[in-house]
């Protein structure tokens, strides 16, 4: 036998068991999303008293107190229909009498739910009957109820009329159905974009069932009490108030993105731990999906680019230092950088001989009142075209009494984490010219006093683990030549399909 995988593992249950903690998640991002769209949920407690608790307002009688539904998730791996006999095997009613035994002299209103994954058996009166709510009038599920539970009648018909069994999505389709309710939230928003909130939904309900959900820092100095571990396991509005706001203003970006790192010192990526680095690949991948999307008009895709800036610019700035700007119905950024006032416009060469260019960028130096004065605002114009990435002449002559241009090449080392967009930007302006290529921008001096020569060494050394960034759909693989050096190198960026 040359590989142990094909041995039974004497306890294959961790992988179940993973699935079903993924699936309960889901759930419980079903009532923050209803609590997203303005329902009557006002927030969603997990793993406290039950796998979920949520809490609902506006309930009749109650005199605008809460009403609180305690929820059982139970899955299974047979889709067969759930019957009574199935509920009670899987041992839900038992957790919800401990739960109905623990609240009910604490003069709460609530409901105690057991969710199923799957359908109810229509053929089984008594399964029905509970769904409903009327368990307590069925003789033969009372009976067989308070003897699971080992409860006399009296208690039990109190229990069951607060219980209820609620069908639940199948795990296959739990999730689609409810990036489709998120989409219909955030109309304004692409598929991608909905998708990405979802996952941001999905990260914050598994902190709240691990208690973790809340800034890290109180934690690491030991300053949670106990009730402040409690409260971390819950989902409010205040917790998910940045997904809110992307997806009713689409051109905000979120509150727990990466780029709200509020006036950290910039680090190549990678480096400041936690998911920083799945964050710079999920923006390449969104990148690289921009470069290659030919059927969004222009102005929508200069609306993606803005987006992207944005996201790039705040990734070494204070949030607040950048701003959406809207030039004439054209997209923009606005920010603050040591003390100077930036605009960011974006054109792209329709191929009319630049006529429609030149129009642009008559349209922002007006929208904007550029003057090109000194102390002005200073305007960098993103030039992208699908045939030709660095900026012509004619665009240069047209930009340069007002600002400076650049092109994807500039955009691709920000992406890749060769510099920060932001002092990219203010060292085109230093070398006062209206247009610098990368390549003179990021040279600096002449070669080595020792410079070597790149040839292959003589044998083999032990690997060196680079990491590397590309956007989706391209690899790449490291090769280091010459002599042996201290500092081994910290990455390699992908920034076209030529150079590297």
């Amino acid at each position: 036998m040359e590989d142990p995988i094909e041995v039974a593992a004497p306890d294959d249950s961790g992988s179940v068991t993973m699935l079903r903690y993924e699936y309960q998640v889901h759930v419980a991002v079903q009532s923050v999303l209803e609590m997203l769209a303005d329902g009557s949920v006002r927030h969603v407690t997990c793993e406290h008293i039950e796998d979920v608790v949520v809490a609902r307002s506006g309930e009749p009688g109650l005199d605008g107190a809460l009403f609180w539904d305690f929820q059982q998730v139970k899955t299974r791996e047979k889709t067969d229909p759930w019957t009574l006999t199935d509920v009670i095997a899987k041992g839900a009613l038992k957790s919800l009498w401990r739960t109905h035994d623990a609240v009910r002299d604490k003069g709460l209103a609530y409901r105690l739910t057991i969710g199923v994954e799957g359908y109810l058996d229509p053929a089984d009166d008594l399964v029905v009957a509970l769904s409903r709510g009327e368990g307590a009038s069925r003789e033969q599920c009372l009976k067989r109820v308070a003897k699971h539970v080992k409860a006399d009648s009296g208690p039990a018909t109190e229990y069951l009329n607060l219980v209820r069994v609620k069908q639940l999505p199948l795990r296959d389709i739990i999730e689609a159905r409810s990036i489709a309710v998120l989409g219909e939230l955030g109309p304004n928003l692409t598929m991608s974009e909905i998708t990405a909130l979802y996952t941001q939904l999905l990260d914050r309900t598994r902190e709240a069932m691990q208690g973790r959900l809340g800034p890290r820092w109180m934690e690491q100095l030991n300053l949670v009490d106990p009730p402040e571990r409690l409260r971390r396991k819950r989902v409010d509005a205040a917790s998910v108030a940045d997904i809110r706001q992307r997806l009713v203003r689409p051109d905000r970006v979120l509150l727990g993105d990466v780029s709200r790192q509020r006036g950290s010192a910039w680090l190549p990526y990678g480096r400041r731990g936690g998911n920083v680095m799945d964050d710079v690949r999920g923006l390449l991948a969104e990148y690289g999906q921009w470069r290659r999307d030919d059927t969004a008009s222009v102005r929508e895709r200069s609306e993606q680019l803005a987006d992207m800036v944005m996201v790039l610019l705040r990734r070494s700035l204070p949030y607040e230092a950048v701003q959406p700007v809207d030039l004439d119905g054209d997209p923009g950024v606005s920010f603050d950088f040591e003390g100077r006032d930036y605009l960011v416009s974006f054109a792209q060469d329709p191929d009319d001989a630049g006529q429609s260019l030149g129009r642009a960028v008559t349209r922002t130096v007006r929208a904007a009142g550029l003057t090109g004065q000194r102390g002005d605002t200073r305007w960098p114009l993103l030039y992208w075209s699908d045939g030709q990435e660095r900026a012509d002449v004619q665009l240069v002559d047209s930009v340069k009494a007002f600002g400076v241009v650049l092109d994807l090449t500039h955009l691709d080392a920000a992406l890749t984490g060769l510099s920060p967009l932001a002092e990219l930007i203010r060292d085109v302006f230093r070398q006062h010219r209206p247009y610098v290529p990368l390549a003179s921008l990021l040279t600096t001096g002449g070669p080595a006093v020792d410079s070597w020569g790149m040839t292959p060494a003589a044998r083999l050394t032990s690997p060196v683990r680079v990491e590397t960034q590309t956007w989706e759909g391209a690899g790449v693989e490291v090769l280091l030549l010459g002599q042996a050096q201290d500092a081994q190198p910290s990455g390699l960026a992908w920034w076209t399909g030529t150079r590297c």
